[in-house]
């Protein structure tokens, strides 16, 4: 055995590291292949190093070393298969966290405290199912003070819930934050761009107050709601712009600038929306 895991290390250090472009290229192509591809052999393969780095922490903890490698091979196959290469981040810093989680699950210690470098809520919520109290509590944070970068919007109700799983006393706070105005700019051709105008307009027919000076004022509490399901945001709609047939411009104010901007890019992923904060008026 001893003769088999030398073979191994040599083998594993003679394979290329890979570059970031052939990373995505390979991650790519086994999305679509599915798992039994060479792309994913040759991925494994050169990234083989990274799983032996994590299996050598676990030892000395009921399996050998050629189980806690065969565990972490198979958290690197499940990352390869999940890599979203559009979010900005090396390959392998996002399969980490996958190889530590298939040997936690090997050995039976899922609840092992590596949780706080993980951000991807796909992640937490398997470790939290597989009864992770450190990655129920680490979503219950999320969920209190909002991260809508990784699709997690404010919703109390959800913080308490996995609060509870993590053992931990949970108490909502209301956030007071200074009033921001920003225009978010939602592109796309005419004929993409009509859900968006037909939303805010039967917003505005049923909550809309049409007679206030500042125009549509429709609540971001309802507006979030309708958009992701959280209504735990502050401000208001004020105005909607369709001068332009391939940009339509929402003027809105609220206590922060960033959740209705990934709440738009969430609800219509098939258009181009950005903000620009503008001045109070």
């Amino acid at each position: 055995m001893e003769n088999k895991l030398e073979k191994y290390l040599i083998e594993i250090g003679r394979a290329p590291l890979l570059s970031a472009e052939e990373e995505i290229e390979l991650a790519k192509a086994i999305q679509q292949k599915g798992v039994d591809c060479d792309e994913m052999k040759k991925l494994v393969k050169c990234n083989e190093r990274f799983v032996l780095s994590v299996a050598i922490q676990y030892q000395n903890r009921g399996l050998s070393i050629e189980e806690l490698i065969k565990a972490g091979r198979a958290g690197l196959e499940k990352a390869a298969l999940k890599f979203d290469a559009s979010r900005g981040f090396k390959f392998i810093a996002y399969a980490v966290w996958w190889i530590r989680r298939e040997i936690l699950i090997a050995i039976e210690s899922p609840d092992v405290d590596v949780i706080d470098p993980i951000h991807d809520p796909a992640i937490l919520q398997e470790l939290c199912n597989n009864g992770s109290k450190s990655a129920a509590l680490k979503l219950g944070q999320m969920y209190d003070k909002g991260d809508e970068k990784n699709g997690i919007f404010r919703n109390p109700l959800k913080a308490r819930e996995y609060y509870k799983i993590a053992g931990k006393r949970y108490r909502y706070k209301t956030e007071i934050e200074d009033p921001h105005e920003a225009d978010y700019f939602v592109r796309g051709s005419a004929e993409e761009l009509v859900a968006v105008k037909t939303l805010v307009d039967e917003l505005a027919q049923k909550y809309g107050e049409p007679e206030n000076e500042l125009g549509l004022y429709i609540s971001m509490n309802i507006l979030m709601k309708t958009l992701v399901g959280s209504h735990y945001y502050d401000g208001n709609l004020l105005t909607m712009n369709t001068d332009d047939p391939e940009c339509i411009v929402l003027h809105a104010e609220a206590n922060r600038v960033e959740p209705l901007l990934y709440a738009l890019r969430q609800a219509f992923p098939n258009l181009d929306v950005e903000v620009k904060e503008t001045k109070l008026s």
